[in-house]
């Protein structure tokens, strides 16, 4: 085959290899391109002089301007002046929405060889102000001596005041990531009331109980617990805030009412039993007194007697009876 023949064919070979390659690559491109698309986070890239050449559609989606325009643009323009600087250095910037306010954004960046560098920036709005309100509800809960544990959406412990750490033996090292339940519980707490706190704090409801908890060093207490959950403008649950108020002490006082009250029961009934049994003598020996008696000045008083024996007896009886009441013998 001649020379330029075998060169022609060549060629076209070339040719075709080059045309499928660079097909490749554009479908490689635009397939890469249309993920970035679907990314919520900006993803921008810039020239070596911090001219912005390239911006995802979530950069419409966060900060109000179209990516058109703002290509060409220095990356700065949108920066507030506070916060410039080298974008490799920095880890959170406030950036000018398009409606005049400031968004907090959270910037990774990378330097291309080129110069220039490509990087993302994530909205931290949300996660700022949920700092910010943390913050104020860990500000507000400091000054109270109940015990205030605040939990993220899962139940796990994100802070807790001074009289938690001071009452249960836990500093708030020992509790952040946890679910309290764990380290609090013990061998004699119901088991019917964990599940109904549990049950709550998955279905994001509000949850008011009496629960037997554990200090670090094994002490029983027992605390009367409120669990409401905080929700974000979504409705969706981002935290909770679990309020418990100490109430050892009036858990003895009740017990020892309790104690009194049976101990109260137990002695009416004791007595009661132990007036009829010589009343019922006292009635017996009546009725054979008025068999045998003839004279009626002397039936007239035993009648008497027989008739207050008789009033005093069912006295004793309604006694009796409210004993059994308070026993929960009779309904």
């Amino acid at each position: 085959m001649p020379n330029s023949a075998v060169d022609l064919v060549t060629n076209d070979i070339h040719v075709q290899a080059t045309h499928r390659l660079t097909e490749a690559l554009l479908a490689s491109e635009n397939r890469m391109r249309r993920r970035i698309e679907l990314l919520t986070e900006v993803v921008f890239e810039t020239c070596a002089g911090g001219t912005i050449t390239f911006l995802n559609r979530a950069w419409t989606k966060t900060l109000g301007y179209e990516v058109a325009a703002c290509v060409g643009v220095p990356l700065r323009a949108f920066v507030a002046e506070a916060d410039w600087g080298d974008v490799r250095l920095l880890t959170e910037v406030r950036m000018r929405h398009q409606d005049g306010g400031l968004v907090w954004m959270e910037l990774s960046a990378v330097g291309l060889e080129e110069g220039g560098v490509v990087g993302t920036l994530r909205d931290m709005t949300q996660q700022r102000a949920a700092q910010a309100e943390l913050e104020m509800l860990s500000l507000v809960a400091s000054y109270t001596d109940s015990l205030v544990v605040i939990a993220d959406g899962r139940g796990r412990a994100e802070w807790v005041n001074e009289a938690f750490a001071r009452k249960t033996g836990y500093t708030l090292a020992e509790v952040v990531g946890q679910k309290p339940g764990r380290l609090l519980q013990g061998p004699e707490t119901d088991q019917g009331t964990v599940r109904l706190l549990q049950e709550g704090v998955r279905t994001g409801r509000s949850v008011q109980c009496e629960i037997l908890n554990y200090t670090k060093a094994g002490e029983k207490y027992w605390t009367s617990i409120h669990i409401s959950p905080i929700r974000n403008a979504a409705g969706e649950v981002e935290r909770f805030v679990a309020i418990q108020t100490d109430i050892s002490a009036l858990r003895v006082a009740q017990q020892a009412a309790e104690q009194a009250s049976e101990a109260k029961t137990q002695f009416l009934a004791t007595i009661s039993h132990e007036m009829r049994t010589p009343l019922n003598v006292i009635l017996g020996t009546m009725e054979l007194a008025l068999e045998s008696a003839r004279e009626p000045e002397v039936q007239q008083a035993l009648k008497r007697v027989n008739e207050n024996a008789e009033t005093l007896m069912r006295l004793i009886s309604d006694l009796l009876d409210v004993s059994k009441i308070e026993a929960g013998q009779i309904e």
